[in-house]
């Protein structure tokens, strides 16, 4: 038995490893210090019905028995409408061959390089698309009965059939291939595992011992199957290279194993000469309903144009009526202003000749109390005035009245000639207190 290294994080068991849904994100690995056969060369069974898509075979490995077995190619459904499948792939890490699982997502992201066949050839997805809820087939590398399945359309793709079968990406013998800038982007994606009939496909083509490189060299007898875990004499497709060996009980089963294939491959000639009549009649039956088809699109035209016409006049009457109304507006807004700055005007010089009459009315106050006031000043000083010489007249009045008998007493006295001197005197400094 040639040697394994096996690196598992976080889980016990391996089984549940190869059975669990993993992504190329996962914080887990499968390693095998030996490379993986090439891949088979089969033939893609019809599609069983509408919503299913192919899902690659592949080699997985079997720890317990230390070998790669093949998980035969199938026809699957996701597990909802508008996922589409990306295949796991083998690649050397330098050190062993690292598996990557598969996975569902929204878009289809880097597989390693490798060429599966029937849609997908190493990069990319040219199988089919999602409408909707529903499927288209790519005719070209899907095998499709448009009698069962009415969704189909033909786009050619460059090998379409495997032609490179190297299984495994790196090394010294692996696809030299790494991820462009588009599928690292759809590898960022939401990814969603592998559904059950997905995983009880592995689990049964883990227990078939004769899907085993060892038993087969390398060419399985299924290849793939109709259903995922129908492995049916019906539903399977055997590789183009049978393993032949010595062994007569093998040799019995070889003989079944091509029995099979024969009445298989005279099926799928039955099938392609129905599919062929079919296409005929298909073809003119697509014919008169393109023809049809044509007509109603004319109608449908020149009632769209006639339509888009009366939208295109009435949305530039529109137009106009809401040109019209904000140039109303407009005008309305403008006069408003104007009454608004007239207004706003008036009451400005309302305002200011009421400042005015207000100034002048106190000017004319201040003006009017300065008049009071001088006149009471005039007044009191005419007042004073009076009242002085009302004093000086009582005082000269007093003078004279006193004068009067000192003149009489003088007089006598100056005719008095013996009068004292000292009486003389005495009358001068009278004279003189009383100037």
């Amino acid at each position: 038995m040639r040697a394994m290294l096996i690196r598992l994080r976080f889980v016990p068991l391996l089984l549940a490893i190869l059975l669990s849904p993993l992504s190329a994100r996962a914080d887990l690995q499968i390693s095998v210090n030996f490379a993986p056969p090439e891949l088979p060369v089969y033939d893609q069974p019809y599609c069983p019905g509408p919503g299913y898509l192919w899902v690659p075979g592949y080699w997985a490995y079997d720890p317990d028995y230390g070998e790669y077995y093949w998980v035969p190619g199938t026809w699957a459904r996701p597990p909802r409408p508008g996922l589409l499948w990306t295949p796991g792939y083998w690649a050397w890490n330098e050190f062993a061959y690292v598996w990557y699982p598969g996975y569902w997502s929204t878009q289809v992201g880097f597989y390693g390089g490798i060429n599966y066949g029937y849609g997908y050839p190493g990069s990319g997805f040219y199988g089919g698309y999602w409408r909707g809820n529903q499927y288209y087939y790519n005719r070209s590398v899907s095998r499709v009965d448009t009698r069962r399945i009415p969704y189909f359309y033909q786009r050619n793709v460059v090998n379409n059939i495997t032609i490179n079968r190297i299984s495994f990406n790196g090394g010294d013998d692996g696809v030299r291939y790494r991820p462009n800038e588009r599928e690292r982007e759809y590898g960022r994606l939401s990814r969603f595992a592998p559904t059950s009939p997905q995983l009880q496909h592995i689990q049964s083509a883990r227990q078939d011992r004769q899907l085993f490189a060892r038993e087969n060299g390398g060419r399985p007898p299924i290849a793939a199957t109709l259903r995922p875990g129908a492995f049916g004499p019906r539903d399977i497709v055997p590789s183009r290279e049978a393993w032949r060996g010595g062994d007569p009980r093998r040799d019995e089963r070889d003989q079944d194993r091509r029995d099979v294939q024969q009445r298989w491959q005279q099926q799928q000639e039955r099938q392609d000469a129905w599919q062929r009549d079919g296409d005929r009649r298909r073809a003119e039956q697509q014919r008169e309903e393109r023809d049809q088809l044509q007509q109603q699109l004319l109608r449908r035209n020149d009632e769209q144009q006639r339509r888009e016409a009366q939208d295109r006049q009435n949305w530039a009457r529109q137009q106009q009526q809401a040109q019209q109304r904000e140039e109303r507006m407009r005008d309305q807004q403008r006069q408003q202003q104007d009454e608004q700055r007239r207004q706003m005007q008036q009451r400005q010089n309302d305002f200011e000749q009421q400042q005015r009459q207000i100034q002048q009315q106190r000017e004319y106050q201040q003006r009017e109390a300065q008049q009071q006031q001088e006149r009471a000043r005039r007044e009191m000083q005419q007042q004073q005035e009076r009242q002085q010489r009302e004093m000086q007249q009582q005082q000269q009045q007093q003078r004279q009245q006193r004068e009067i008998p000192q003149r009489q007493q003088q007089g006598e006295q100056q005719r008095r000639p013996d009068a004292p001197a000292w009486t003389r005197m005495m009358q001068r400094g009278q004279d003189d207190s009383r100037n």
